[in-house]
């Protein structure tokens, strides 16, 4: 990785410096720089923070060598990403019969927004009982990462759809419970409702491990290719 040792030269580092401030072995550093070790995300974490650069700075275009003129505000350009999937191209991908969770907004609504209770409500039911079948065959296709543990994780190109499908759990849960407060809705709909409930209330308590959990999400978490176990 030539582009390591440009920046350690930058700073007037040795590898024995870079390796005091990281906590990196200086035979790692030497084998990374040259090619020979294959580095960790985590060990290139700890060489980015030493060297105050980013992890994504170590895969931009290479750096202007140390006897020319640095350009101004070189920052480097990006690697290329393909473009994220939106969560309808994941459910589709995933096989899914229904659409519920990526429907538009005022769709979602107008199927809620009847006169009549009882129909209100079935449908309701109905739409939360799809989006749960919907969640289960998306989420392989949502956490097609691994963190350095080689747990599942959130990537950046499947963050935007993992949020949406959030968004609309907690609708549909605040549905639920609206419901359940209604009086004229007929009491065997609202045990249903209440099943239903329980469950998206138990989802949304995983909603908040998983996003505590995938917070800090980074460019070198690796991916799997989409559709992959």
């Amino acid at each position: 990785m030539e582009i390591l040792r440009e920046f350690r030269r930058r700073r007037g580092w040795s590898q024995k410096d870079l390796a005091d401030s990281s906590g990196v072995g200086q035979d790692t550093i030497s084998g990374i720089e040259s090619g020979r070790h294959e580095p960790r995300p985590s060990t290139l974490r700890k060489i980015a923070e030493a060297l105050e650069v980013e992890v994504v700075d170590f895969f931009r275009e290479p750096a202007p060598p140390l006897d020319s003129a640095p350009r101004p505000g070189w920052q480097g350009a990006a690697p290329a990403r393909p473009p994220s999937p939106s969560l309808s191209e994941l459910l589709e991908r995933a096989g899914t019969s229904t659409r519920w969770l990526a429907a538009p907004e005022d769709q979602w609504q107008a199927e809620l927004s009847s006169h009549n209770k009882t129909r209100a409500g079935e449908r309701l039911l109905q739409i939360a009982l799809d989006q749960m079948e919907e969640s289960v065959a998306v989420m392989p296709y949502l956490f097609r990462g691994q963190d350095v543990l080689g747990n599942p994780a959130l990537t950046p190109t499947t963050l935007e759809a993992w949020h949406a499908v959030a968004l609309r759990k907690i609708k549909t849960l605040n549905a639920l419970q609206s419901m359940l407060d209604d009086p004229e809705v007929d009491a065997d709909l609202k045990g249903s409702a209440e099943l239903l409930a329980s469950l998206y209330e138990d989802i949304g308590r995983h909603l908040e491990r998983f996003t505590s959990q995938n917070s800090g999400i980074h460019d070198d978490v690796v991916e799997r290719p989409i559709g992959s176990p």
